[in-house]
C-alpha cells in the first residue's frame, strides 16, 4: 500500500500533477511513450532489488541514498515521471513528499509497485 491516510490527503492535494495508477495503466502508459523524450521511467528502489529486474528503460535513484531528496530536486519539472518502488511504498512517500511539494507538472506512481507489477505477469528486463 502507499502507506498512511495523510498521504492520501497529500496526493488528493496534487491530485491535477500526480496520477496513481495500477500495473495494467503502466503498461498502456509506457507503451504509449515508448518514444517520448520527455517520458522518465524512475525505479526508486536498492541497485540490488533493480537488477533483480527492473521496467524496460527504468532509471535507478535509490530513495534510500542520502542524496535522494536533492536528486529528485534536479530532475526536469516539465518532463512526465513514473515513479514505482517494490511495493509502493517507497515511491508512496517520494510522490507525496518530494514529487508534488516540488511542482512537478504530470507524474505517474504504481500503485503495488513492481510486485504489483510482477502479479500482472508483465515484463521486467534484467
Amino acid at each position: 500500500t502507499c502507506g498512511s491516510q495523510g498521504e492520501n490527503t497529500a496526493l488528493d492535494r496534487y491530485a491535477d500533477q500526480i496520477h496513481n495508477v495500477n500495473a495494467e495503466q503502466v503498461w498502456q502508459i509506457v507503451d504509449h511513450n515508448a518514444d517520448n523524450g520527455d517520458f522518465v521511467i524512475l525505479d526508486i528502489r536498492t541497485a540490488g532489488e533493480y537488477q533483480s529486474g527492473h521496467l524496460e528503460k527504468a532509471v535507478l535513484m535509490d530513495f534510500y541514498q542520502p542524496d535522494f531528496a536533492a536528486k529528485v530536486e534536479r530532475l526536469d519539472r516539465t518532463k512526465t515521471y513514473l515513479v514505482y518502488c517494490n511495493s509502493g511504498n517507497r515511491s508512496g512517500q517520494a510522490v507525496t513528499r518530494l514529487f508534488g511539494p516540488l511542482g512537478f507538472q504530470k507524474v505517474y506512481h504504481l500503485l503495488g509497485g513492481i510486485q504489483g507489477w510482477k502479479r500482472q505477469q508483465l515484463p521486467l528486463v534484467p
